[in-house]
């Protein structure tokens, strides 16, 4: 026979905390640390982007001050349900409105909790208590009536190590796939650097602006959308460097419109304006993939090029470390969003070859990178598993226990 106890009957504190008069413009470098949301992860506490209070701030609002074994739970917003116990060394700290604290009397092990609460069974119970709701948030009553197992002290406590024993090495497994990522990022720059290296070394040097035929930003009117039209390219169709029509996005637009945007074949698409520097100047190649009669929105800027050069080795030269620097810096000293024009990118610098050797030139740097992305995609896998592994561990921790019956 499974025993549920009731949480608010085994706590000596359920509550949330209070924004600071003043708000952000209270906060210090230095003083009473304040949690916030963003502080508590599912069964980790982060640190950055700690921020502090004066202790004068911190003594009126002593109810909700924390202290070494309590544990948070986030009440409110996209985070809600993430939860952890709160680390000895941070304390005494205080929280702010959508964090919660839970503390527990002796017979309940905090880290217990916390795994509980954690758990695929609670988080459903979270979620399922915002259905219908237009806000999304848990209340002081909600938390005091979730019903958890009860078992003695001492297993809750051995449950609370096994778990964090075999969390921590699913956080070390994820440590080692993401170095993983991160070394097959760094030897794709590595590739970047070394063929822009030897293009550079081995050939004359030109503007791209002298290979240009002709510019054109796009569509300056939002067309009227609908199921009929032609397809129109945003950003979000190219920023990962290729074209990409799974969502098309169709409008109306004049029979002039739809010849003066038309793309064909061979043109370079470039980001003209995005908030990101990593995106802005990002360029791609349409290809016979790209619908016939499709068009491009103010976002973007149509160039159309020479047969000097093979459009794929153009894209490569403009996504070399040492053009993506000149976009990035010119870029950043635009107003408002960041933007590229024509005048930029006349002053990329192209290394000349004959268009045999261009095409050549792309063949071997996109075999590299072929692998690369092989590797990206199991290694990325591979992260996407072990992320699924908390959740998993936790289930069946929890159903382990007859008087769960979770």
């Amino acid at each position: 026979m499974r025993s549920l106890i009731r949480l608010g009957d085994h706590t000596t504190k359920v509550g949330s905390g209070q924004t600071p008069s003043g708000g952000y413009r209270s906060y210090s470098q230095t003083g009473i640390p304040l949690i916030r949301s963003q502080n508590v992860l599912m069964g980790a506490f982060n640190d950055e982007g700690l921020v502090y209070i004066s202790q004068a701030i911190d003594d009126s609002m002593s109810g909700s001050r924390v202290l070494g074994g309590d544990v948070l739970l986030n009440i409110t917003g996209a985070s809600i349900g993430r939860v952890c116990v709160v680390p000895d060394a941070i304390c005494p700290a205080n929280v702010n409105q959508h964090v919660c604290i839970i503390r527990c009397v002796d017979s309940l092990h905090p880290e217990y909790v916390a795994s509980l609460l954690a758990s695929p069974r609670f988080q459903d119970l979270i979620w399922e208590s915002q259905a219908g709701g237009t806000r999304q948030a848990l209340t002081k009553q909600m938390i005091e009536d979730f019903e958890i197992p009860w078992i003695p002290i001492e297993k809750q406590r051995q449950i609370a190590a096994d778990l964090k024993a075999q969390l921590a090495e699913v956080d070390k497994a994820r440590q080692a796939a993401e170095a993983q990522l991160r070394d097959a990022e760094a030897l794709s720059v590595a590739i970047h650097r070394e063929i822009e290296k030897k293009l550079f070394s081995e050939s004359e040097i030109r503007l791209f602006g002298s290979f240009v035929k002709a510019y054109r930003n796009g569509f300056g009117k939002r067309p009227k959308e609908g199921e009929c039209g032609p397809i129109v390219l945003r950003i979000a169709d190219v920023s990962s460097g290729l074209i990409s029509v799974a969502n098309p996005r169709h409008g109306e637009v004049t029979e002039k419109e739809a010849e003066t945007y038309k793309l064909n074949k061979g043109d370079l698409l470039f980001i003209r304006v995005n908030g990101a520097k990593e995106i802005v100047g990002k360029c791609c190649v349409v290809d016979e993939t790209v619908p016939e009669g499709t068009i491009f929105n103010d976002h973007l800027i149509r160039v159309q090029i020479t047969d000097e050069l093979n459009p794929d080795f153009a894209r490569l030269c403009v996504s070399l470390p040492r053009a993506r620097q000149l976009i990035e810096e010119v870029a950043s000293t635009s107003a408002g969003q960041l933007t590229i024009n024509q005048q930029l990118l006349d002053r990329l610098e192209i290394p000349v070859f004959s268009v045999d050797e261009q095409i050549e030139a792309v063949s071997k740097l996109q075999g590299q990178l072929d692998q690369l992305a092989v590797l990206r995609e199991a290694v990325s896998s591979k992260i996407n598993d072990i992320n699924l592994l908390p959740q998993k561990i936790l289930a069946q921790a929890f159903q382990s226990i007859p008087e769960c019956g979770l």
